[in-house]
C-alpha cells in the first residue's frame, strides 16, 4: 500500500519524483506583472492630467486668458475679459490683411487699467489706425514669451464708431 502523506513517495506527482509539491503555479509572476501594469497606468494618468492642466512642463502663462477684439475704421481694441493675467510686455498683437502682416507690442502706457504692468480682467489696449470699413483682418493676440496664441480670429472692420463685437456693446469708442 502506498503512503499518501505529503513528502512521501505516494504524495509526489508522477514524473517529478524528487520535486516538492508546489500547487501555486505562476501566481507570483502574474501578480508582479499586474502590479507593474497598475503602476504604469496610474503614472500615465497622472502625467496626462498634470500636463493638461498647464501646471506641468508644457504650461503656458496666460493660456486661460479670455480676450475680445473690436476693429473699427479708426482703431483696434483688445480687451481682457477674464482668466489669467499676463505681463503686458509679454503680449503681442499681430494683424494680417491682404497687404501683409504688422506686429504691435503692448506697453504699459497704452493699456487702460491700473498700470501695474499686467494685462488683466477689465483692462483694454488700443491701436489707432486707418482702415476701410468692410475690410477683413486676422488678429492674433500672442504670448511672446511662450509663443502661445491667446486669441485668433478674422474680423470685418466696421465703420467708425460701430462695434464689431455686439457683446461688448461699447459702440466702438471704448466707453
Amino acid at each position: 500500500m502506498a503512503d499518501a502523506r505529503p513528502g512521501s513517495a505516494g504524495g509526489r506527482r508522477a514524473g517529478r519524483e524528487n520535486a516538492p509539491c508546489d500547487d501555486r503555479g505562476q501566481v507570483e509572476s502574474v501578480g508582479s506583472v499586474l502590479l507593474l501594469g497598475v503602476v504604469v497606468v496610474c503614472l500615465a494618468t497622472f502625467g496626462a492630467f498634470y500636463l493638461a492642466e498647464g501646471s506641468g512642463v508644457g504650461g503656458d502663462e496666460g493660456a486661460d486668458t479670455a480676450v475680445v477684439v473690436d476693429a473699427s475704421a479708426e482703431r483696434l481694441s483688445v480687451a481682457h475679459n477674464g482668466g489669467e493675467s499676463i505681463p503686458v510686455d509679454a503680449v503681442g498683437v499681430l494683424v494680417r490683411d491682404g497687404s501683409g502682416e504688422s506686429s504691435h507690442a503692448m506697453n504699459v502706457s497704452a493699456v487702460r487699467g491700473d498700470g501695474d504692468g499686467r494685462f488683466e480682467g477689465g483692462e483694454s489696449w488700443r491701436l489707432e489706425w486707418t482702415r476701410s470699413a468692410g475690410e477683413e483682418v486676422t488678429v492674433l493676440v500672442v504670448n511672446d514669451r511662450s509663443g502661445s496664441v491667446l486669441y485668433r480670429e478674422t474680423v470685418t472692420v466696421s465703420a467708425a464708431g460701430e462695434p464689431t463685437n455686439a457683446a461688448r456693446g461699447d459702440g466702438g469708442d471704448g466707453r
